[in-house]
């Protein structure tokens, strides 16, 4: 039952129909799904134990940053109050995914509501349009894709939604799986998607995500075959798609680079005020209205007793248009460490991960593309504070702990066999139960039921693969993650100093 609330609220976040019928917001079925799924932890045979929610560094991450949020927070208890569902959803994906199959089960989801939302905004522009995207596309965002629904109203936060989409179709569907040709047609919708929402960031975020997915795991060679690839072809056909071509000439008088630019000096200098606590979670916006730079725009003023047109400036609110904008300036330092250090604990659990069986590589490869996806988007899209970005932090976490848990087990369950003589003969393969009779197999006794793998079998399958050597920080990961803060504070300059 948590695993399937897990689902429902996957889907809840993806398609969003409490937005579109009304009826079933009045029901909460987020608060629903999370009751149902905490009770069906608990209820299980030994429960959830305090010790249970810590077992891998993500788990100390995700709670310390958490816990941070409120400590920076002017006002402690409204903001405790405010990041509970996030909290619980955390430890209910950390405890649901308990093992490799419900991982894939888990992305596979994730990736077909990428493709059902780009379906849906595409057909929007071709007849089917439920959330009257079509109006929205048109007369309020020029002509660029847009899904009328809260996450994707804008081009940007559809395409940046869409990215790690290729890569999952591909891990999940496609690799080392014999799947029909015709399934090829898959990897179209996110691309004409992409193509149609004209958003230069989310290009870019592919570009970079296809690139860094396709070389994961790889010889060295095919790695820089695949580099020096995208360098001479890949960089050409990004620059031939809409749009891209504003970016090689000066973006000095380009209005959205222009929005992004004062953000992002705001959110610096909020950074530089306040380097420990920042200015508070979710405060930028009210921060940017009642400090931020005001607008030079025309309007009225009185003028001898007459209402003359003259320039007036006026106040206006902006988005932090990046993550890392959002935990510095809000959170401060430590919480834009923090938040680095999430992201870099999972990319250091899934490139060290040892190998493992085909189902176990396609789980590490599809994380690893989400991971990416959303470190790079992150840049261009205030995606902190998402239920996805907990989501596959806790999916990566729980793949580490079923690693643990497989890589120190040395006698496989014994329900996967039975003795022979507590079976009926007729469930047993005549072939097999003529062989056990004649003594020609070496253990009659523990001959397996039809449909399950044999003793020998499982136990290659859990030896195979060697647990993970890291599971604890230390003062190798604490430089990485300092020198990554500090790369990440000279990326930001550099962005306000170059645009």
């Amino acid at each position: 039952m948590d695993f399937a609330c897990l689902i429902l609220f996957l889907l809840f976040y993806f398609f969003r129909p409490q937005e579109w019928m009304e009826t079933l917001d009045s029901f909460h079925p987020i608060q629903v799904f999370t009751i149902v799924a905490v009770f069906a932890l608990l209820a299980r045979p030994k429960g959830v134990k305090p010790s249970d929610l810590f077992k891998t560094p993500h788990d100390t991450l995700v709670f310390a940053y958490f816990a941070w949020t409120v400590i920076a927070s002017p006002s402690h208890i409204a903001t405790f109050l405010t990041i509970p569902s996030q909290i619980l959803f955390y430890i209910i994906c950390v405890q649901s995914l308990s093992n490799i199959s419900r991982i894939n089960t888990f992305l596979k989801w994730w990736g077909w509501s990428l493709l059902v939302i780009a379906a849906l905004a595409i057909a929007s522009q071709y007849g089917f349009d439920p959330f009257d995207s079509y109006d929205l596309t048109v007369n309020h965002m020029k002509g660029r894709l847009a899904l009328n629904l809260s996450i994707y109203n804008n081009p940007n936060g559809l395409g940046h939604t869409l990215v790690p989409a290729i890569p999952m179709i591909y891990f999940l569907l496609f690799w080392k799986k014999i799947i029909g040709k015709i399934s090829a047609v898959l990897f179209v919708l996110p691309l004409w998607c992409l193509y149609l929402t004209e958003s230069k960031g989310s290009m870019i975020c592919a570009f970079v995500t296809t690139c860094a997915t396709l070389t994961f795991g790889r010889p060295k060679t095919v790695q820089i075959a695949i580099l020096a690839c995208a360098g001479m072809f890949g960089v050409g056909i990004l620059f031939a798609l809409p749009r891209m071509n504003e970016l090689e000439k000066s973006t000095k008088n380009d209005e959205a680079i222009g929005g992004r630019v004062a953000a992002f000096k705001f959110g610096y200098d909020c950074l530089s005020e306040n380097p420990i606590y920042g200015i508070g979670m979710n405060n930028f916006q009210a921060n940017f209205f009642r400090y931020g730079p005001r607008e030079r725009v025309k309007g009225k003023k009185p003028i001898h007793g007459h209402m003359s047109k003259v320039w007036v400036y006026r106040h206006y609110t902006k988005a932090t248009h990046s993550a890392y904008n959002q935990n510095g300036a809000e959170l401060g330092y430590p919480g834009l460490m923090l938040f680095i250090a999430i992201l870099y604990s999972c990319m250091r659990t899934l490139i060290t991960m040892p190998k493992g069986s085909v189902d176990q590589e396609r789980v590490r490869r599809a994380l690893f593309a989400i991971v990416v996806a959303y470190s790079a988007s992150s840049w261009m899209v205030d995606f902190a504070y998402r239920p996805t970005f907990f989501l596959f932090v806790a999916a990566t976490g729980a793949f580490q702990r079923i690693n643990l848990n497989l890589g120190r087990t040395e006698d496989p369950q014994p329900t996967f066999v039975a003795p022979l003589g507590r079976i009926q003969p007729a469930l047993i393969p005549e072939p097999q139960l003529a062989l056990a009779k004649e003594g020609a197999l070496a253990s009659p006794a523990t001959l397996p039921l039809p449909g399950y793998p044999s003793k020998e079998a499982v136990a290659e399958e859990l030896t195979a693969w060697p647990p993970i050597k890291w599971n604890r920080i230390g003062l190798i990961d604490v430089g990485f993650v300092l020198v990554l803060t500090w790369g990440a504070i000279q990326f930001w300059l550099y962005s306000i100093r170059t645009f």
